[in-house]
């Protein structure tokens, strides 16, 4: 099984620890997590979504803010109860694009800026692998 790749980041000015997933098209937050930091979520937006595993069903829809590196704004964060999830949110491509962040092929997560048609990898140590096999909800 490949490496999973952790990421810290802050939402709504908390330390949270990520699941990066390019391979994922949305970014996830898991319900109990949403609660526990009492955000709603929007309930007007519900859906299934298939993933490897079958499908599973999006409860909502909650804005919140988001910083990861050096860039902070409002993101789309899509409701999931999984309680056996063991990550607060997964980020998918949409994040992984929002926020400019690139992969080497060592797993080092780094976030590309442009500065005069430049870009300036700026790596950093909030980076963890972790092998453990993690039930994924892309």
């Amino acid at each position: 099984m490949p490496p999973l790749i952790e990421l810290d980041v802050k939402i709504e000015d908390i330390d949270v620890r990520g699941l990066f997933d390019p391979g994922a098209n949305l970014t996830i937050a898991n319900l109990q997590f949403l609660k526990k930091i009492k955000k709603k979520v929007q309930l007007d937006r519900q859906f299934t979504f298939n993933t490897m595993s079958g499908s599973d069903r999006i409860l909502g829809v909650a804005w919140l803010k988001m910083k990861i590196f050096n860039i902070e704004k409002r993101m789309r964060f899509f409701a999931v109860d999984k309680s056996e999830f063991r990550f607060d949110v997964l980020l998918g491509l949409d994040s992984i694009t929002e926020y400019k962040l690139r992969m080497d092929e060592q797993l080092n997560v780094s976030q590309a800026s442009v500065n005069h048609d430049n870009i300036d990898e700026s790596k950093s140590d909030a980076v963890k692998t972790n092998e453990d096999n993690v039930m994924s909800v892309n």
